[in-house]
């Protein structure tokens, strides 16, 4: 591992440790913030916008990410209280392998969490 490679991964665990913090404010308390010193919060910010640079790179060179969703199909509540689903993703688009075991993952937990009123 290089030194590159330690420093990101040193700021990655910064910002994993801040995640879980604001799970854990899930009652709407506000935690106190962690001072942190300039070249810290300088480092968070640039990991934070690379991130988003690779995933827009991403998207731009496989169309497949791009997928929009286009209708939900309400059901009869089932087995499991769900009462909605969203179709098989169109065949006609190209998709990467795993979308549809990734698309089958996001949609369960929704259909867990959320009802479609």
């Amino acid at each position: 591992m290089t030194l590159r490679d330690d420093r990101r991964s040193h700021w990655g665990s910064l910002h994993d440790a801040w995640q879980e913090a604001a799970a854990a404010d899930a009652g709407g308390r506000r935690a106190a913030k962690e001072p942190l010193p300039a070249a810290v919060v300088i480092a968070i910010a640039e990991h934070r916008l690379h991130a988003v640079r690779v995933l827009r790179d991403a998207l731009d060179r496989e169309p497949g990410l791009r997928r929009r969703i286009g209708a939900l199909r309400p059901h009869a509540r089932d087995a499991q209280g769900r009462n909605w689903n969203i179709p098989a993703p169109d065949r006609a688009a190209p998709a990467r392998a795993g979308y549809e075991t990734e698309l089958g993952r996001v949609v369960d937990a929704m259909r867990d969490q959320f009802d479609l009123a």
